[in-house]
């Protein structure tokens, strides 16, 4: 007996280091947001919005599990609408340093215990060329060139991955392009020294855009940069084509390439460039994770995009109206969908699966530019054939589709009523023998959990019983049931109300139009393809008045359904 103690307890030494190192490492994400309106010295106005995006990144960063640290001051329009994260400081030299050494510290004592360290640097504000050249990103009392970013910055932070976000003029210079010429083989040759600055680092991946004219876009209908906006709408899970939960370099990559993709004319025109980290260029950005509220759509049939505000009338995200996308969105009382021409308010409560009640919005006009986004932006549907169309001309690695992939269901936590009408069979009622068939319409919408509505039926039973009598059945009942969130959704219901039976014996019309009736159903609800079946099995129980004496009569039967 000793002897299998020490063995037993051998054993569990030995396993105890090998458990250990099997374990995986658990991933630590921080972030470092640095948004600058002001542009000293550079003779530039100040921008309106650099102030409104560093504090959306901060709340979506952080929406994500990300530990993230702010520097920013807002100007006197956003501070009337909005207050700074406790902790936030003045984007400064000393501020950048004294935030970066923080973080390294807390970077080095995870990867000491084990963790794996990933970093956010985000930048939006100015970006300027000087007289030879070189671009800047400004801050409120210097600069930072590209030596500094990756010296001061990227590298001092000692992150097993960075994700570097620019969302600036001359971006290109800063983060590792070169050039600025139209000409195509010159164009090729920039191509090619696009990472450069990336190819030493392979921890470090990188997001910017640039237009024609080497600068980015600010749009007040987003109160937002268009690819600060586009950026966090993926991350937040519009771009999660594949539907697990993260969302990869090359899905956002071909996100942004379908949102911007009708946005075609100078100088609002975007060209975005993303370089996964060499070392897993199947990195996650953005791991959505199961807190709620998640803003789910199933998809419309009418296309062009959907920009999704808060009470406030700050938007937090955009998608097409064609996708079928789920967004996991800062916590707000309730949310506007709006499109170019109409709008539609959903409460906290009821996110989930939206069916929106759409009305119309007033419609103003903002001038050539504005006119160009409001009508290109997001208007290209974001799928999966768009992205392996995407992905097959870049040097991403795809993500895996996995065809038995969960989806959201058409119809769990619905905003709105929902009908559905179905086709039945059972017996005859009475308790004759024979045959029920007949037609059941019902109309239902989700209280939190409880689901609760009304339900109208009818059914014939020809030739029942031994006087081949044909009888006709009709109800009408309140109903209260559950049901699952799944794929493949369990429910019950509960109902109570009237029937009326008739028949026609000798010559003479028989029956009870006021009885009462009652039922017990279990099913499940499912979809295939676009069509939202569900198959219930019931049973109810009739209480009329049969030859002067009321009684009892259990009516089996089934229904197939289809959910509208």
């Amino acid at each position: 007996m000793k002897a299998h103690l020490l063995l037993v307890l051998l054993l569990a030494l030995l396993l105890v280091p090998v458990s250990a190192a099997a374990a995986p490492a658990r991933p630590q994400a921080r972030a470092l947001v640095i948004a600058v309106n002001a542009s000293p010295g550079s003779g530039l106005a100040p921008l309106r919005f650099a102030d409104d995006d560093g504090l959306r990144w901060a709340e979506t960063l952080t929406r994500l599990g990300v530990e993230t640290s702010l520097l920013t001051v807002l100007d006197d329009e956003t501070a009337r609408v909005a207050t700074l994260p406790e902790g936030t400081l003045p984007p400064t030299l000393d501020a950048l340093k004294r935030t970066v050494a923080r973080l390294k510290a807390a970077n080095e004592e995870a990867r000491k215990a084990g963790d794996v360290t990933e970093t956010w640097v985000v930048y939006v504000g100015h970006g300027v060329l000087d007289d030879a050249g070189r671009a800047w990103l400004t801050l409120q009392d210097g600069r930072l060139d590209q030596k500094a970013l990756y010296a001061e910055i990227v590298d001092v932070l000692r992150a097993d991955f960075v994700h570097l976000v620019v969302d600036a003029c001359h971006a290109a210079g800063v983060v590792g392009r070169r050039g600025n010429s139209k000409d195509p083989v010159v164009s090729r040759i920039r191509e090619k020294l696009a990472g450069e600055a990336l190819k030493s680092r392979p921890g470090v991946g990188a997001l910017f855009a640039e237009s024609e004219d080497g600068e980015t876009h600010e749009w007040t209908r987003l109160r937002a940069g268009v690819f600060s906006f586009l950026a966090r709408s993926a991350l937040l899970g519009a771009a999660d084509v594949n539907g697990d939960g993260t969302v990869e370099y090359s899905e956002l990559d071909a996100y942004l390439g379908a949102a911007l993709q009708k946005v075609s004319s100078y100088p609002v025109r975007l060209a975005v460039h993303s370089f996964a980290p060499p070392a897993d260029r199947r990195r996650p950005l953005s791991r959505l994770g199961p807190e709620a509220p998640r803003l789910a759509s199933a998809g419309e049939q009418a296309g062009e995009g959907i920009i999704v505000e808060d009470e406030k009338g700050v938007p937090l995200a955009g998608f097409h109206r064609l996708e079928r996308v789920a967004l996991l969105l800062p916590a707000r009382p309730l949310y506007w969908l709006r499109t170019s021409k109409q709008e539609a308010k959903v409460a906290l409560a009821d996110v989930g699966e939206v069916r929106p009640d759409w009305k119309a919005r007033s419609i103003q006009s903002r001038g050539a530019a504005e006119d160009e986004l409001e009508r290109g932006l997001l208007s290209v549907p974001f799928g999966r054939s768009f992205y392996e169309g995407f992905v097959a001309r870049s040097p991403h690695v795809p993500v895996a589709f996995v065809e038995t992939q969960p989806q959201v269901p058409a119809s769990s936590e619905n905003s709105g009523w929902n009908l559905e009408a179905g086709a039945m069979v059972g017996t005859a009622a009475l308790g004759l023998s024979g045959v029920g068939v007949g037609i059941d319409v019902a109309a239902h919408r989700a209280f939190g959990v409880p689901r609760v509505g009304a339900r109208v039926g009818y059914s014939v039973s020809p030739n029942s019983g031994p006087a081949s009598l044909t009888v006709h059945r009709g109800s009408a009942e309140l109903i209260v049931g559950v049901e699952g969130p799944w794929r493949v959704r369990p429910f019950g219901e509960l109902g109570l109300g009237w029937v009326g039976l008739g028949y026609t014996k000798d010559g003479r019309s028989k029956g009870d139009p006021l009885g009462l009736t009652g039922h017990l159903s279990a099913g499940v609800g499912f979809a295939v393809g676009s069509v939202d079946l569900r198959l219930t099995a019931r049973l109810a129980v009739d209480a009329v008045q049969v030859e002067s004496a009321r009684q009892a009569f259990l009516v089996p039967g089934g229904e197939l359904g289809v959910l509208f």
